[in-house]
């Protein structure tokens, strides 16, 4: 993902995306 998946996404999916 281009755009900052931490303040879209889990913690733990950060590294996932």
């Amino acid at each position: 993902w281009a755009e900052s998946t931490t303040e879209h996404h889990s913690p733990a999916m950060e590294t996932v995306n």
